[in-house]
């Protein structure tokens, strides 16, 4: 059974520790196989907006530097996202 598998069986109605029912929001980081789960600990709602946001540059810079090579693009994607969040999570 895979760490998919095991969260899509979850009720999305019953907190993860089976105590009775969390707390939800609409990000997408809280929806799988089309449930929605109880916000996970440390989960941001407005860190995850703002995150969001930054992928469009993130991808123009990636789309502008990395050439044709998908690998070269993960890699300069991932630098640009963690480059451009750092504000986000007080690292400026």
């Amino acid at each position: 059974m895979t760490i998919d598998d095991m969260l899509s069986s979850l009720d999305a109605r019953v907190g993860v520790n089976g105590e009775g029912e969390g707390d939800f929001c609409d990000c997408d980081e809280t929806l799988i196989h089309g449930l929605r789960i109880p916000i996970p600990p440390g989960h941001s709602c407005s860190y995850v907006r703002e995150r969001n946001e930054l992928i469009g540059e993130a991808s123009r810079i990636a789309n502008t530097l990395a050439g044709d090579d998908p690998y070269a693009w993960t890699r300069r994607f991932v630098a640009e996202m963690d480059r451009l969040s750092k504000h986000l999570l007080g690292c400026a």
